[in-house]
């Protein structure tokens, strides 16, 4: 990676860390840091090496559990020959913790993800795979434990033996993959920014599909595997009945009528007092306060933020789905 590549990585992590400011971690193939509170510049130019190498992974960390304070529960997560950074909430951790026997000296729930592959991995003897077996190994280990999740996931792994990075996500995340020229893909969980950070640079939107298990070869994305979501969503009668009108399920995309005071009521039960600035049948937007980011975090309700303005813009068919179930 040039220096000039290096610049506008940390200007992605500098405006991702104004929404998301509870910690942060960086890794290369070679290099791990990671530490609390907002995006560190002069933490990453300290640490020697950061520089070298054909990928950088980044993560500003907003917190669904108050455990930022112990560096060891801030991403990336590391184990064995694997290294993790997750955007979600696992719904089912504890649920995970127990049937499997998860460690907890590490309290997120991403690393619950990471345990569950490297398990897999071991199980199908995969220290003694290379080359392309690794590939499906690694790609298979990430299909299973996919298919346990519940809630929301958006996760990037890197196989220190195959020496490939892999991406997979279920439909309650959101991100976007840009290709800058002919030379490297850019991802964010946040279009705007890479928008702005990679303004005027022959930007071409590379569509991310749900479900399916990718690996980053150079510069291209391509599908090795894919998966089931879990469909672990009970509807609860009481608030399905009073706020939803009618579901149409095709996959995972429901299609829903609604009025904007359902949706304002919904929000008021559900997440406490919320200040519903405007509602289309499209989106709402919302007025912003950290307690809030974190409730919707916990529902799995994706959000994008308007920081100047102090607003939060929310899906109306996510948000309605979502505030139904339990």
């Amino acid at each position: 990676m040039t220096k000039y590549d290096i610049k506008q990585f940390c200007s992605l992590m500098q405006f991702g860390s104004l929404s998301n400011s509870d910690a942060f971690g960086i890794f290369t193939a070679k290099e791990n840091l990671k530490n609390k509170g907002m995006f560190d510049l002069s933490l990453f130019e300290q640490k020697a090496g950061m520089e070298n190498g054909r990928f950088m992974i980044g993560h500003n960390r907003l917190m669904t559990t108050k455990n930022n304070e112990d560096n060891k529960n801030n991403h990336p997560f590391a184990l064995g020959e694997l290294t993790l950074v997750h955007n979600g909430v696992i719904a089912n951790y504890d649920e995970l913790v127990n049937e499997w026997k998860i460690p907890t000296k590490i309290t997120t729930d991403s690393y619950a993800i990471l345990w569950l592959i490297d398990y897999e991995v071991q199980k199908a003897n995969g220290i003694h795979t290379t080359g392309k077996e690794r590939v499906r190994l690694v790609a298979k280990a990430i299909e299973k434990t996919a298919e346990r999740l519940e809630g929301s996931y958006s996760v990037l792994l890197y196989d220190r033996v195959s020496d490939k990075v892999f991406y997979f996500k279920n439909s309650h995340t959101a991100f976007s993959l840009t290709a800058i020229g002919t030379d490297y893909l850019v991802g964010s969980t946040d279009r705007k920014n890479l928008k702005y950070v990679f303004h005027g640079m022959g930007q071409k939107n590379i569509p991310v599909r749900n479900w399916k298990v990718y690996v980053l070869d150079g510069n291209k994305l391509r599908v090795i595997g894919t998966f089931k979501e879990q469909a672990y969503l009970t509807m609860s009668n009481n608030l399905w009945d009073r706020y939803s009108f009618g579901c149409s399920m095709a996959g995972m995309d429901d299609y829903y009528e609604f009025g904007k005071n359902n949706l304002c009521d919904l929000l008021n039960e559900t997440i406490g007092a919320v200040n519903v600035v405007k509602v289309t049948e499209e989106y709402a937007i919302l007025e912003s306060d950290p307690h809030l980011k974190r409730e919707l975090m916990y529902w799995g309700i994706w959000f994008e933020e308007d920081v100047e303005q102090k607003r939060l813009v929310v899906g109306v068919q996510d948000t309605l789905y979502q505030l139904c179930a339990y």
